[in-house]
This record gives structure tokens, sequence and C-alpha cells, in this order.
């Protein structure tokens, strides 16, 4: 299946998550392989993207920007710090992910009140990036998995985790 993103009227979606979970509901409920593919017009995206699927093709048409500032010091909704792991401005799970002509922000700046913040988190199996530009102040990628467990909290927190055992 093959969606586009973009702020167009004739855009299947204008935001890249809502384009990411319709394409996960499709491929949960299908048994077949076949790869998806996400093209994302030209532009500038503030929004945080969770990406669970596999066999997913994301591709930029022109200069598409993935942007999001968000600290390892905020708040969440219970009013504990959300720690390194809930910053990503994108996270990727799954296998088998193609990306390309993207550039991926964390714009959270730097120093003691904000703490760590990650651009992008790449916990997955056979991920290519082409023409790529990943952009933090610091922590710009991080790779899985991660340790067994934290040394002062329960869990690391951020993206829900999922292992798919082949």
């Amino acid at each position: 299946m093959e969606l586009t993103v973009g702020k167009a009227s004739f855009c299947d979606y204008h935001s890249i998550q809502e384009a990411v979970d319709a394409l996960e509901l499709r491929q949960t409920a299908s048994t077949s392989d076949t790869k998806d593919t996400l093209f994302i017009l030209e532009g500038v995206y503030e929004e945080s993207v969770i990406i669970h699927n596999s066999n997913l093709h994301v591709c930029g048409l022109g200069q598409v920007e993935i942007t999001r500032s968000r600290h390892a010091r905020e708040n969440n909704e219970q009013g504990e710090e959300i720690g390194t792991f809930g910053t990503p401005t994108v996270f990727l799970g799954g296998t088998d992910l193609f990306i390309e002509n993207i550039t991926i922000c964390n714009t959270a700046g730097q120093g003691e009140e904000i703490g760590q913040a990650v651009a992008l988190t790449a916990y997955c199996d056979r991920a290519v990036f082409q023409n790529c530009t990943f952009r933090a102040y610091q922590d710009t990628l991080f790779t899985g998995p991660l340790p067994p467990k934290p040394k002062e909290r329960a869990k690391f927190g951020g993206a829900e985790i999922r292992h798919k055992h082949e």
C-alpha cells in the first residue's frame, strides 16, 4: 500500500503519525508481508512519530523535516520527568525499514534544566537511512536494546517496546 502525507487537500493524511497508524492497522489485519510506502511531501512536520511497522519505506519528497522539542527534564501527566527515552522525535521499531530524504530534529536545546534529548531512537532490525540528517544538541541517535533495568526508576519510559519473534 502507498500513502501520501502532506498539507495539500489531495493527500491521504496530514500528519505522519496518522498515516503510520493506518498502515499499522492494515498490517495487523493482513497476513501479507508486502512492503508499504509512505510518501511525505515537502514541509516541516512538528510531531512525534512512533513506528512499529515492518517492511516500510518512508520517503521524503523535497525538503522534509520532522521536528519536536522534548527533553528528559519535562514532566509527564503524573508530574514525573519523562527521562531520556521519552524524548525521541522519531522512534523506530519493527524490521526492514528504509528511510530516505528526511531530516529528524529534536530542538530542545542544552543545559542542566533540559537534560538529554534524542532525535531518533532506532530500536529495530535491518534499518537503512539514505540521505537523512539527524539533529539534536546531544544524544542525537540512540540504538537499542535498552540495558536490563534503569538505575533510578521502575522502567525506562518512552515508546512501547514490541518484541517480535521470528
